[in-house]
């Protein structure tokens, strides 16, 4: 089965509130040529795409975009954390009974506290498995792709086989009274052309130029 080297897939799935988002297209190569371009959050799935692509594959110019993309129906949910807020109520609390002239901290501040909100971020590795799914979704589609992309050129490469068989039927059995013809046309230009010319090499010459025109080899073919 004939498969051509040109396809596309893409997949999405939902994690969280996010859309992990993965497309492959492939091109024609003489060989496997993996081109990666992987959001910086998901630049550790390369290596595992890698390795599934090029078990799959074997020949063309692929190329693999994966990002995350945030949801539009639910916003991002933050969480405060209560018991930092309460242990910064305390240290505050220390500050201000030893100085009395301290200034209290800003919700601003406190909100920028370094782990004071808690998101629903999905971690890697959460999403690799995911992403490994869509990945095997992805070739399995691209593979697709690819053996129908190659059953139109096999059907296209048979139409002309079947139109060249015809008319190479249809010439062969010409080819001698083609020849002959010619042999006869190019006998009396020279005749014609050079009258003192002797028969024999007339002969020649017509022999000569009657190989040139003759293509029954590569009918054959």
């Amino acid at each position: 089965m004939i498969h051509s080297m040109t396809g596309f897939a893409v997949q999405n799935r939902e994690v969280g509130s996010h859309t992990l988002h993965l497309e492959l297209r492939s091109v024609n190569s003489r060989y496997l040529d993996l081109a990666f371009r992987i959001a910086d959050e998901l630049r550790q799935a390369e290596p595992a795409l890698r390795e599934r692509i090029g078990a799959r594959l074997n020949r063309g110019k692929v190329e693999c975009r994966l990002n995350l993309q945030e949801g539009d129906a639910a916003p991002r949910s933050l969480a405060l954390n209560a018991g930092l807020v309460a242990r910064l109520v305390d240290a505050q609390a220390a500050v201000q009974a030893q100085f009395a002239d301290a200034r209290p901290l800003s919700v601003a501040e406190i909100l920028r506290w370094p782990g004071m909100l808690a998101d629903d971020s999905v971690g890697f590795d959460e999403m690799q498995p995911v992403i490994l799914e869509l990945a095997a979704a992805a070739l399995d589609d691209l593979v697709a792709s690819r053996r129908r992309e190659g059953e139109k050129l096999a059907a296209m490469i048979r139409e002309r086989v079947a139109r060249m068989r015809t008319l190479v039927a249809a010439g062969v059995p010409r080819m001698p009274e083609i020849v002959a013809e010619y042999q006869e046309r190019l006998t009396a230009r020279l005749r014609d052309a050079v009258a003192s010319l002797d028969e024999d090499r007339i002969r020649q010459e017509v022999a000569l130029f009657a190989q040139r025109i003759d293509v029954a080899e590569e009918l054959s073919r």
